[in-house]
C-alpha cells in the first residue's frame, strides 16, 4: 500500500496529522452555523485568542 510518503509506510508526521484531523472533525461537528453567525465560537477551543481577525 502506498501512503503519504509515496512509498510503503507512514511519513514521520502521519500520526500528528491524523490526530489533528480528528480534533478538527470533532470541533466542527460540535458547532452549528448559527453558532458561527452569532459569534459563539470565538475562544470555544480554550486556546489563545488571535488579535486583529474581527
Amino acid at each position: 500500500m502506498v501512503d503519504c510518503t509515496g512509498k510503503t509506510g507512514k511519513c514521520l508526521a502521519h500520526d500528528l496529522w491524523s490526530e489533528l484531523g480528528q480534533h478538527i472533525y470533532l470541533f466542527l461537528n460540535s458547532i452549528t452555523l448559527d453558532d458561527v453567525l452569532q459569534r459563539r465560537v470565538v475562544g470555544a477551543a480554550g486556546g489563545a485568542r488571535l488579535q486583529g481577525l474581527e
